[in-house]
């Protein structure tokens, strides 16, 4: 098994995205932390005003994942993602929580630095899988601040 970060830079108004995944002999299993843009109030819904909203402010974060989205993750353009691996014995899925606690993991902000603890975390894309992902494999990948 072969530990994956996949990560899609942003471009314009698009934040990009990252995700930490599995890859075996029987197919890719991704994970990712999101927010909704509908749980947004309806100003900052559209794309370009994501940033001006969470820059100050958290939405509900919830994790998805499984081969159904690796699918979806693997369908889009190859050349939109930057890659890294490592080989490993540990899985992805022994550090996650329970699915049941997938759709209300945390919350999600830009501006983790000001609002993260343990008491109430939160996370965005990259810093959720920069966590994971090290914790399957220490060291895999550097943390950023403010991700």
């Amino acid at each position: 098994m072969d530990p994956v970060a996949l990560v899609s830079p942003s471009r314009g108004h698009d934040p990009g995205h990252m995700v930490v995944g599995l890859e075996s002999f029987d197919g890719a299993r991704f994970y990712g932390f999101h927010f909704d843009p509908n749980d947004l109030p309806v100003e900052y819904q559209p794309q370009e005003r994501w940033q001006e909203y969470l820059i100050d402010r958290k939405t509900a974060g919830f994790i998805s994942g499984g081969p159904a989205y690796g699918r979806k993750v693997l369908s889009v353009d190859s050349g939109a993602f930057h890659e890294k691996k490592s080989p490993c014995a540990a899985s992805i899925e022994a550090v996650l929580p329970p699915p049941e606690e997938w759709a209300r993991f945390a919350d999600y902000s830009y501006s983790l630095d000001d609002f993260h603890s343990d008491a109430d975390p939160r996370y965005n894309c990259v810093t959720w899988a920069i966590m994971i992902s090290n914790q399957v494999v220490a060291g895999f990948l550097k943390p950023v601040r403010q991700g």
